[in-house]
């Protein structure tokens, strides 16, 4: 299970600004137990706007937090 505690310490050490999206994106990757795609975070968060994702995925990769996958269908 994934601490928000953990989850905002983490971004800070990075220099990530914990907003509430991004502890959103950041705590649905954590929680999953498989690779999820840029849609199936958007699924999961609904009420969530499409951009504010990509750009906290953006971010994250940028910090390394994260890393992308091309999964052979054009889809990271």
């Amino acid at each position: 299970m994934c601490d928000s505690n953990d989850i905002k310490k983490r971004m800070e050490e990075c220099g990530i600004r914990p907003t509430p999206v991004r502890m959103l994106v950041a705590g649905t990757l954590c929680e999953a137990d498989a690779p999820l795609s840029l849609l199936d975070i958007e699924t999961r968060l609904d009420t969530a706007p499409k951009s504010t994702i990509f750009r906290a995925l953006t971010l994250f990769e940028q910090h390394h937090i994260v890393h992308s996958i091309e999964d052979g269908s054009g889809s990271l």
